[in-house]
């Protein structure tokens, strides 16, 4: 098999644009097996051009496989959010171990759950949670590159401590969750804020909501309102209420097109749009 990618791979060099495609589709059905075979034949060969086309196969077939893992992941429902965000660090990080991901976010929420006692109220359980994640740990809001793609994925976030509000969102409802503490995803615009939504408080859909961007501060339903009003948005009932796994996935997948776009990388936003466009088709 691998004398048969090494084949295909030469082929690579033919100028025939039409060679090329053949080849490449060719390689991409044999999926991400042959990345490493790909990435070990780009540091052998000293053509520009040749290493671009090595490149172009490697990204398509990483787009590729990301959209099929999320297209499998939101038809099953998109129940487990971290595998939603782990497909999508796959895209760009093809390498990253979603082991590595849980653990971390394990470690954190095990210093919270230490502190934690059943009988807290909400907000209490909250404060605690606020001190662990952004006093102890230090994560914040990036002073340097709060729109850039790698401020979106939380395998970097995780590295750094250092993100902006969906990706410091989405650590924060990750480890909340792992806690049993009702935490979720609001998707308002130019805005990823939480909700803590808990089914004892009857009648009461969301008991307060949380933003992720400012050191987990609490505020109320009426300043979602105001900020709506203050950039002429206008009113939605889901600017209020938790969305589902899917949604924030789509959600965050649409910033980071923009974010690509923003950086002058047409070709990964181009990636990111196939991907958002197999997602979906499962809201």
């Amino acid at each position: 098999m691998q004398n048969q990618i090494e084949t295909l791979i030469t082929l690579l060099e033919d100028p025939d644009p039409r060679v090329f495609e053949s080849i490449a589709m060719r390689l991409i059905e044999l999926g991400v097996d042959v990345v490493p075979i790909l990435e070990e034949k780009w540091e052998t060969i000293d053509s520009i051009e040749s290493q671009a086309k090595i490149e172009e196969v490697v990204r398509r077939i990483q787009t590729e496989h990301a959209k099929s893992r999320l297209s499998e992941w939101a038809e099953k429902g998109g129940k487990n959010l971290l595998d939603g965000v782990f497909w999508v660090c796959k895209y760009q990080y093809p390498n990253i171990n979603l082991s590595s991901l849980k653990t971390q976010i394990d470690t954190t929420a095990d210093k919270i759950w230490l502190e934690v006692n059943e009988n807290y109220t909400a907000l209490e359980k909250i404060r605690i949670l606020n001190h662990i994640l952004y006093t102890v740990e230090g994560y914040d809001r990036s002073k340097k590159n709060y729109l850039s793609p790698k401020c979106y994925y939380i395998n970097e976030v995780l590295s750094t401590k250092s993100g902006n509000s969906i990706s410091l969102g989405l650590i924060y409802q990750l480890v909340a969750n792992r806690l049993n503490i009702p935490v979720y995803g609001i998707n308002l615009p130019k805005n990823y804020i939480l909700g803590y939504k808990d089914k004892s408080y009857q009648g009461i859909d969301v008991l307060f909501y949380i933003n992720p961007d400012n050191k987990g501060s609490v505020f109320s339903k009426d300043e979602i309102t105001l900020y709506l009003e203050k950039n002429k948005i206008e009113s939605r009932s889901y600017y209020y209420s938790p969305t589902s796994n899917i949604s924030v996935i789509h959600n965050l997948l649409k910033e980071l097109i923009n974010a690509y776009k923003d950086e002058g990388n047409a070709n990964k936003a181009d990636d990111i749009k196939l991907i958002v466009t197999e997602v979906e088709r499962h809201l």
